[in-house]
Formats: structure tokens, sequence, C-alpha cells
């Protein structure tokens, strides 16, 4: 008897690790991967990803990494979202709105809700991230009562990145315009001031371990 119920296990292991998206994200192993050099460096999408760690089990982690982050254009938006049962949550970093003391130059955020019109307003909760320049990477640390109190098995679907920057009379005509869609498409391609990862549909579904 015993050694079926080690066998059980064992088995149960292999399940676990050979299962896509059961296995927490890392920069070899992304929910979402993006094609380089069709954005400005600091707005430009490598990979991102979804992580935990079991000594915070109650902490979901996202990451961007970016081809070369700076701290220095304003009014940056780097943005992982992603869908858990029916309601859309995004975890972000905010650069360059320094306005006081209540929205600091970096301003990590977690936001469950879209905000469009028609909907109820987001609802955003300020959270703890890392800034790695150094290895081109932005971590927030999102405590899970912020993003729906997600359990073990439930599955993040619909994942996506978007990185993207507002300043002068380009952020009061909006996110995407269609002159500035066109201006950066058709034109300026690598000056481009939004990206989206992947460049079609989403990435891969995460599934909450802890």
């Amino acid at each position: 008897m015993k050694k079926i119920i080690v066998g059980i296990f064992v088995d149960m292991l292999v399940i676990i690790v050979l299962l896509p998206g059961i296995v927490a994200g890392s920069r070899d192993n992304p929910e979402i991967s993006d094609t380089t050099g069709d954005a400005r460096s600091y707005l430009d999408i490598t990979n991102a990803w979804f992580f935990e760690d079991p000594s915070t089990p109650d902490v979901l982690y996202t990451t961007i990494e970016i081809v070369k982050p700076s701290v220095i254009p304003p009014k940056q938006h780097l943005v992982v979202s992603w869908e858990m049962n029916g309601e859309h949550y995004a975890s972000m970093l905010a650069v360059g709105y320094d306005i006081g003391i209540d929205l600091p130059w970096l301003y990590y955020s977690a936001i469950e809700g879209r905000g469009q019109f028609g909907d109820p307003k987001p609802i955003i909760s300020t959270i703890d991230g890392f800034f790695n320049k150094t290895d081109g990477t932005v971590t927030c640390k999102i405590p899970k009562s912020t993003i729906g109190n997600p359990q073990p098995g439930d599955v993040l679907t619909n994942t996506q990145s978007q990185c993207f920057q507002r300043f002068r009379f380009w952020g009061r005509m909006g996110f995407c315009p269609l002159f500035r869609y066109w201006l950066f498409t058709e034109l300026l391609g690598k000056w481009q001031v939004e990206d989206t990862a992947p460049d079609q549909g989403y990435g891969n579904e995460y599934i909450v371990l802890y």
C-alpha cells in the first residue's frame, strides 16, 4: 500500500512539471514573448512572465523584460494584463508622474477592472516593485488580495503586456489615435511610443500554484 501511495505521489509531481503553464514563468520560459526593434528601446518588450514564491504564497509576481529600460522619460506605462474568472486585472509601473508623495516618480500598482467606457471604475491598489536596469527587468509584487484572491488552480488567461508613453499633445490625443498609429507604424517604426506583446493575440496561460 505504501508503495502505491509513493507511486501516485511521484506521478503527480511528474504531471505538475510537464503540464504547460503550471511551471512558474521565467526569462527562459516566459508566458509572453515579443519581437524587438518595433518601439523605443525603453518601451520595447522582450518577454514578460508570471511567477510565485512558496515563501510568499499570498503574492503574485509579474516581470517585464525590456530592451533598455529607463526611468528618465516621463509618463511611461509598463503593464502586464490578464483575465481570471471573467474579470480583468493588471499590474503596472507608471514612470514620471511625480506630482507628490501619493504618486512618486516610480509608482507600482495593481488594477482590478478595465476602466473602459461603460465599465465600473477600476480599483487601483499601491504595491511594491523592483526596477532592475542591469538585467532590463521591471517586477511587480502583487498581493493576491488586490487581484481577486486567486486560488491554487485558477487560470490566468488572455495574458498580455503593453508598454506605452503619453506626453505633450500625443497624450492629450489619447492612447492610440489613428494618425499617431499611422505615423509611427508606417513611417517611424522603431520610434514607436507603444509596444504590445505578443504582436498578435495573447500569451500563454498561467496556472496559480499557491
